[in-house]
Order: structure tokens, then sequence, then C-alpha cells
């Protein structure tokens, strides 16, 4: 009776040792897993950064792609635009390895033409094993294209005055015209920016003066530079969208209008509900033309 008791404590935990093997062993298979040669071959997708514009088709996303465990020979990387089916980007077979992608690689591995490509799109990237085994370890990385505003400068500005019939003194300023250098300098100093846009006009004198009238008040009022409409207005550009945020130091709100591209020169609209008002014609000097899409 001692020996099988003591036979007994000898046998349980190996009996115990078989029961968790085995037990790992089916959960492995339960869940899909890979043969036990490859099993725990790991992607891992850090470091994404950057963003894309659809002004800047060559700028775009880097990101670093490794692996763990054991060797896949490769990761296929693919791309899909919109949810659309996904494309194949590139194979990348040495580790860790930092990815470039700009936006035109990103269009054409989705199949999908550059021009169509738009503010708030999307571009999912996805990663699978190249070493032949069906294996859903899989990871992305969403990148969404988000708008980028490139509207700073200082432009040659032929400023033209217009009645709005508010039976005021701007009335009698109908048809004037200021001409001299304007400056759109952003609001931040984030370098990406938010579309928001301080304006100045340089006087007479060259001295610099913050001005949303962008030069009008010169000839209407002989102002000065506090007597500029100042306040928190901005020129704001979302999605080619230009308006003018805000109010001035006097309450008034500004209202854009007629915005009209033809290359270098951008030309529209401004009021208040005052009743002031003119057409702006800034003309650029860099050599650059105005986005197209302004509106």
């Amino acid at each position: 009776m001692k020996t099988f008791i003591r036979n007994i404590k000898f046998i349980i935990p190996v009996l115990v040792l078989v029961l968790i093997s085995e037990s790992c062993k089916d959960e492995d298979y339960l869940t899909g897993g890979l043969p036990f040669s490859v099993e725990g071959t790991v992607v891992a997708v850090s470091g994404v950064s950057g963003e894309y514009n659809t002004a800047l088709p060559d700028d775009g996303v880097t990101y670093t792609l490794d692996v763990g465990g054991a060797d896949p020979g490769s990761v296929n990387v693919f791309v899909s635009h919109n949810g659309g089916t996904p494309g194949a980007l590139t194979s990348v077979s040495s580790f860790p390895s930092t990815e470039f992608v700009s936006l035109a690689a990103a269009a054409a591995g989705a199949n999908v033409p550059l021009a169509n490509v738009a503010p708030g799109d999307n571009f999912k990237f996805t990663f699978e094993l190249g070493n032949g085994y069906n294996t859903t370890e899989s990871f992305s990385a969403d990148v969404f294209i988000v708008f980028k505003s490139a509207l700073d400068g200082t432009f040659n500005s032929v400023t033209t005055l217009t009645n709005q019939n508010a039976g005021i003194g701007w009335d009698g300023c109908e048809g004037q015209t200021w001409e001299g250098m304007v400056e759109w300098e952003r609001a931040h100093t984030d370098p990406n920016g938010d579309g928001s846009y301080i304006v100045y006009s340089f006087d007479s004198t060259g001295a610099k003066n913050e001005d949303m009238s962008h030069g009008a008040y010169y000839p209407c009022y002989n102002a000065d530079a506090a007597g500029m409409p100042l306040g928190d207005l901005r020129v704001s550009d979302v999605d080619g969208k230009l308006s003018i945020p805000g109010a001035s130091q006097w309450g008034e709100v500004y209202t854009v209008k007629d915005v009209a591209v033809d290359g270098n020169v951008l030309t529209f609209g401004w009021t208040n509900d005052y009743g002031e008002g003119a057409v702006v014609q800034l003309t650029r000097t860099d050599g650059e033309d105005w986005p197209e899409n302004l509106r």
C-alpha cells in the first residue's frame, strides 16, 4: 500500500503536465493558430507619422515595419481607398524597415486616379505574412487625407471700394482704388496651420498695419493703424472655402463673396454688416498660382 501511494506521488505531476500540454495544444488548434513551426510570427507597425495633402502628391506617410518570432520571409503591404478593394503596394523582406508612401504612390497602389482623391478620404494599409500560411495576423494603419492650407505670403493688391447703398459715408467712396502690398500671415505657428490668416496692409510710409479691409480704408477714411478693422477678424480657408470669421473692434462681421482664381490672381469681394465693402485683387509675386479650389 505504501508503495502504491509512493508511486502515485510521481504519477500525478506527470498527468498534470500532460493535461496542461494537451490543453495548450488543443487551444491553439481551436483558435486557428499556425503550425508550431511558424507560430508566434508577429507583424508590428510603429512610428506612423505624416499626412496626406491633395495639393502635395509627393508628400506622404512614414512608418516602421518589423516582425517578431519566426521569420516570415517577407511581409506584403496592401492599400485600399475609402474601403475599396486593397491593391498590392510593396513587399518588405528586411526588418525593421522604415517605409515612406507618398500620396501618389498610395493612390496608384489602391488603383484610384490621383485626381479622384479628395480631402476627407481614407487610405488603409494592411500587412500580411509572405510565408504562404493563411494567417489572420495583420495590422493596419489608417491614414486620413487632411486639408492643409498654404495661402500665407505677400501680394500685390488692387482694392476697389463698392457701394452697398447703406446710407453711410462709405457710399460716396464708391469706385476709389488703393494699390499696394498686402500680407496674409498664419494666425498660428503650426506649420500645417488651420487655414487662419491675419491680414496686413502696408501704408505709404511702409508701415505694416493689421487691416481686414485689404487697404480699402486708406482712400475712403485716410485711416491709420488704429483706425483699421481689427478685433479678431481673420481670413479662413477650410478646404478652399474662404470666409472671414470673427468681428472687428466695432462688432462688425464680414462676408466673402465672388471668389475667382485666374492663375496667380485671386479676386474676391468682402462686405460687412455696417455697409462697407470692396473688391480685392491679389496677385502672387512668388511665381506660384493660387490653388484652383478656392471658392
